[in-house]
C-alpha cells in the first residue's frame, strides 16, 4: 500500500457533537433537544473510538502488506469491513439525532439562538454526510485491498488504491473545514442561549 489516507481530523470530527453547548444553560433548551444532544454525544464517542481503532488497524494492514503476509492482512481487512458497517449505522443514527435537535429548535425562546442553532445543525449534518461518504470510500479501499491480497498480481490494484486514498484525503479536508464552521456556529448558539 503506497500511502495511508490522511486521517487527521476524523476522530475530532466525529467528536463534534460532544462539545456542543458545554456551558449552555440547559434549562432554556427544550427537553427533546437535550435528549437528542445526549444521544448524539454518545454516538459520536462510539464513532470516534471505532475510527481510532481503524487508524491503528490500517497501520497493521500496511505492515502486513509490506511483509508480504497477505493472509494476515486479509484477516485484518475482514475485521475492518465489519467495523465500517458498524460506523455507517452509527452515523445514520447520529443524523437522526441531529434531525430531532433541529425539530425541537422552534421551542428555543430566542429567535437568534434558533437561527444559530439551525445553522450549526446544518453544518453538522453536512459534516456527518461527508463522514458517511468517507466511510463508503473506506469500504472501497478495504475491498480493493482484499482483492489485491487475493490476487496473483497485487500490483494491478495499486493505482485504484491511490485513487481511493486521494478521494478520502479530499473528504478529510472538507470534513475539517465543516468542523471549523460548525464549531464557530455552535459557539455563537451557546453564547446566545446563555444570554
Amino acid at each position: 500500500m503506497p500511502r495511508r489516507p490522511v486521517l487527521l481530523g476524523i476522530g475530532a470530527a466525529t467528536l463534534i457533537v460532544v462539545g456542543i453547548l458545554y456551558a449552555a444553560n440547559r434549562a432554556i433548551l427544550p427537553q427533546e433537544f437535550q435528549a437528542s444532544y445526549a444521544a448524539g454525544s454518545r454516538i459520536a464517542l462510539e464513532v470516534s473510538t471505532l475510527s481510532k481503532e481503524f487508524t491503528k488497524n490500517l497501520e497493521a494492514i500496511a505492515a502486513e502488506d509490506a511483509r508480504g503476509n497477505y493472509t494476515g492482512a486479509l484477516d485484518l481487512v475482514g475485521g475492518e469491513l465489519g467495523r465500517a458497517v458498524e460506523v455507517r449505522k452509527k452515523l445514520i443514527d447520529l443524523l437522526r439525532e441531529l434531525q430531532s435537535m433541529a425539530a425541537s429548535l422552534p421551542n428555543v425562546r430566542s429567535e437568534e439562538a434558533q437561527r444559530f442553532g439551525i445553522q450549526a445543525i446544518s453544518a453538522q449534518t453536512s459534516l456527518v454526510s461527508y463522514l458517511v461518504n468517507y466511510n463508503d470510500s473506506l469500504v472501497q479501499l478495504l475491498e480493493n485491498l482484499r482483492f489485491k491480497f487475493l490476487s496473483d498480481d497485487p500490483g494491478v490494484y495499486e493505482a485504484r488504491t491511490r485513487e481511493i486514498l486521494e478521494k478520502m484525503n479530499e473528504d478529510v479536508r472538507t470534513i475539517n473545514r465543516l468542523n471549523d464552521e460548525y464549531q464557530e456556529l455552535i459557539q455563537r448558539f451557546d453564547a446566545t442561549v446563555r444570554r
